[in-house]
């Protein structure tokens, strides 16, 4: 869920991250005392319940006790390729089954990294099926073709909405040539 700078939700996660552990009472004083403007001529404890259930919900807080909340500090989850990546890295040597196992990742997504990683020159299959990582930038590189492919996508999108568009103007200009005698 994007978080808006400034809208009570996110007023609501500030004061969670400033005191770690709130009661719903608490919450609903520390954000009137905070933004008199945002509540003013309205209920407050509503507001305050559908910020503590979409918080909740998204685990950013942990019910505690009754009515007692705490900050989880949620971490954003690591991505698949990061996690292969740091096997890649540790073990400079790997299967294509070990990666598979060890992230949970499918084959063709496996192997569709490792050929990525291959048009970069960083690993090479040894004779065995193996894979050796033989330069080690620190951080993952870009798939720079599936970036490719997502600007190929939006290109013909773009091209058959024109399509569609020439096609009804052309329609369109018909219709009135038919229309005017």
């Amino acid at each position: 869920m994007p978080k808006r700078k400034g809208s009570f939700a996110h007023m609501c996660r500030e004061q969670f991250e400033a005191n770690g552990q709130m009661t719903v009472a608490e919450l609903r004083a520390a954000m009137i005392q905070a933004a008199p403007e945002k509540v003013a001529g309205r209920k407050v404890q509503p507001m305050v319940q559908a910020v503590l259930r979409d918080l909740l919900k998204g685990g950013e807080i942990v019910r505690v006790a009754d009515r007692t909340y705490r900050w989880a500090a949620r971490k954003e989850p690591v991505q698949l390729r990061q996690k292969m990546w740091s096997i890649l890295r540790s073990r400079r040597v790997v299967n294509l089954e070990d990666l598979m196992e060890l992230t949970g990742a499918s084959c063709p997504y496996a192997k569709q990294w490792v050929r990525m990683l291959e048009g970069h020159e960083l690993v090479r299959r040894l004779a065995d099926g193996r894979i050796q990582l033989v330069n080690d930038p620190v951080l993952m590189p870009e798939d720079t073709n599936k970036a490719e492919k997502l600007r190929a996508i939006r290109v013909r999108k773009a091209l058959d909405s024109m399509r569609q568009s020439m096609e009804g103007l052309a329609k369109a200009v018909k219709e009135l040539e038919e229309a005017v005698p």
